[in-house]
């Protein structure tokens, strides 16, 4: 069986990001190198996602809201979808990605230690 292909009994596909997931920060650093070479393949790319498992099932799930199916293989939907579509998924995860890490480090996303704020409360003293 190809590392390209699905297996014939559909597993439920995890698109939400976990912990586990920071550890594949490398393939997503692979993957946005390999879309700036001009003689990369889909073929590549597809090998590439395959390694990242939450990846793989966002794109899956990207190809299932346009075309109404999922493919047999990751291959196939990169082929359908294009370079275009995998950068705007994988500019998504990485956003997720980054605010799990921060999360987990007790940084907020614009780089403090404390959670950023979105109002500043009224003060008691003001009329």
């Amino acid at each position: 069986m190809s590392v390209y292909r699905r297996s014939s009994i559909p597993a439920p596909l995890r698109t939400e990001v976990c912990a586990d997931d920071l550890r594949h920060l490398g393939v997503v650093q692979r993957i946005l190198a390999l879309l700036n070479e001009p003689a990369a393949s889909a073929r590549e790319l597809a090998g590439l996602i395959t390694e990242m498992p939450v990846l793989a099932a966002r794109l899956t799930a990207r190809f299932a809201t346009k075309v109404g199916d999922r493919s047999s293989t990751v291959y196939s939907e990169l082929a359908f979808l294009g370079n275009r579509e995998l950068e705007a998924v994988l500019f998504e995860l990485l956003e997720e990605l980054t605010t799990l890490r921060a999360d987990q480090e007790g940084v907020s996303p614009n780089g403090s230690m404390f959670p950023a704020r979105t109002s500043v409360p009224p003060s008691p003293h003001s009329s």
